[in-house]
């Protein structure tokens, strides 16, 4: 299956990004726990863009969206439990697109 058909299996846990009201924001260690994977991977994998970025919460430090780290997550379960290939880059790219509500690239 291809990358925009399996991008339609998962619309609907993206779009919940939207309908989540409350923000918590999540810092390294925990995103990088809740992941399974150290601090250098989470950096690196944010870095090459596989990974969702953190926002800037204040002049020195960032932290994740915790709903945007959620919904990577179980898109990501849900293609690998259907059998459904899709790029990290290109589900990273539909929460941002989601942070933002637009379909439009930003960087």
């Amino acid at each position: 299956m291809d990358a925009t058909r399996a991008q339609e299996y998962i619309k609907p846990i993206i779009e919940n990004l939207q309908s989540r009201n409350e923000v918590v924001f999540v810092r390294a260690l925990k995103t990088a726990e809740r992941t399974g994977k150290g601090l250098s991977t989470l950096w690196r994998d944010v870095a090459d863009g596989n990974f969702v970025p953190p926002v800037p919460i204040g002049k020195r430090s960032v932290a994740w969206v915790e709903r945007e780290v959620d919904a990577f997550l179980e898109a990501t379960i849900f293609c690998h439990r259907h059998g459904l290939e899709i790029p990290a880059n290109t589900l990273v790219q539909l929460i941002v697109n989601a942070r933002f509500g637009t379909e439009e690239k930003r960087k």
